[in-house]
């Protein structure tokens, strides 16, 4: 009785752990292969929580009378305790080092299983990570797998749609890919694929677990599973996945993702229909507007581009480059785009020449340069209307 009370009093768990002898030796290729392919001879009852408590329960007597024994004789015949003093000594030493974990494992497939519900953001809740360690790997490999895992689903259901809109293209049954069709279509499949997960999951709680699941509450299973909400009241027991569960439950919920992700595809195209798009889209609208996000980057940015308008102009108007950079110097990258590479080039290698033959800056020479300065009016009209006028100077 007190070790039934000291052991049991507090609830055993078995998510992680696995205490149980396998009696179907699934260990190697023959046990692998009888579970895969012969499920229903595959015996799961000493996998359930009652059946590894009980496995516990006899392990840590059988380790608690070893110990019990081993100090007894220690303490009595080779220190020479008094009788009374060695059985309380060895009694307490065997309580508090018996474990009763002889033959417990790693629940490696639980642990899969575990994380494939973070990855698909189900989250039943059933088990959740308690020490900072364990949430900062949730945190940060499971923040990463949610998000490859939604990336390759919402491709999955684009290419499945694609793939058959051009069956039914080529089929000759184009009406199949009329959108209220397909969401129709798609929908009925995704609830027709809801009811197997359903009938397996009747089957799964009755072999693994011997509980009979009514069929209404394994449909809710299946809806709360593949539509990722999870509340958490019914769920897949750690203690009693096998290897084979780890084929067939993502199997099964993958394939249901898909189809929804497809149904929902099919949904948005049919009721952007209802909602014709005459005008210009709100990617347009905001490229065309002018109102500024921030006003002074928008005041440099038009005065910059009301430069740029102007050199375009004087340029149609026959100024040459040299000129224009002058006159507009903070654009004058754009004035060399404008002129080109050739230009520039060959303005380039004008105005070596002109230094190489550079005379001295004398008086008489100064006056003959001024005496070359040459003032130009110029007037240029834009495409909407505004006009520009002003004075080049410039050497002849």
């Amino acid at each position: 009785d007190i070790v039934d009370t000291s052991l049991v009093g507090e609830g055993l768990s078995f998510n992680w752990m696995r205490c149980t002898i396998d009696t179907n030796n699934t260990s190697g290729f023959k046990g692998f292969f009888n579970e895969f392919f012969d499920p229903l001879r595959n015996d799961t009852a000493f996998l359930r929580p009652e059946a590894q408590e009980s496995f516990v329960l006899e392990q840590w007597r059988v380790q608690q009378r070893g110990l019990y024994t081993k100090y007894f004789e220690q303490f009595y015949n080779v220190e020479g305790m008094p009788r009374l003093d060695a059985r309380w000594q060895a009694l307490q030493l065997s309580f508090e080092e018996a474990t009763g974990h002889e033959g417990c494992n790693m629940n490696w497939y639980a642990g899969a299983w575990f994380w494939f519900t973070i990855m698909t953001t189900i989250g039943y809740g059933n088990t959740a990570p308690t020490s900072d360690g364990a949430r900062a790997m949730v945190f940060t490999l499971g923040f990463l797998s949610i998000l490859l895992f939604a990336a390759v689903l919402t491709k999955a259901g684009s290419i499945v749609t694609t793939i058959a809109d051009d069956a039914s293209d080529r089929l000759k049954l184009s009406r199949v890919n009329k959108p209220w069709v397909g969401t129709l279509f798609w929908g009925c499949l995704y609830y027709g694929w809801m009811c197997i997960i359903a009938l397996y999951a009747t089957f799964w709680k009755d072999d693994r677990l011997g509980v009979h699941m009514p069929y209404k509450d394994a449909y809710w299973f299946s809806f709360i599973s593949t539509t990722t909400v999870g509340l958490g009241d019914y769920y897949l027991d750690h203690e009693v996945i096998q290897k084979r569960d780890l084929v067939a439950w993502p199997l099964l919920f993958l394939t249901g993702f898909v189809l929804l992700s497809s149904f929902l595809n099919k949904l948005s195209e049919w009721m952007m229909g209802w909602f014709p798009q005459n005008g210009p889209t709100l990617e347009e609208n905001l490229e065309n507007t002018d109102v500024p996000c921030f006003p002074r980057l928008e005041k440099n940015f038009l005065k910059s581009k009301k430069k740029k308008r102007k050199a375009e102009m004087l340029r149609s108007a026959g100024v040459s480059r040299k000129v224009l950079i002058a006159e507009l110097d903070d654009i004058e990258d754009e004035v060399e785009e404008m002129y080109g590479e050739e230009e520039g080039a060959s303005s380039s290698n004008d105005g070596a020449e002109g230094k190489g033959n550079q005379q001295p800056h004398d008086e008489e020479f100064a006056n003959e340069q001024a005496a070359d300065v040459v003032s130009t009016p110029v007037e240029a009209h834009g495409a909407d209307g505004s006009a520009w006028t002003g004075t080049v100077t410039h050497t002849r």
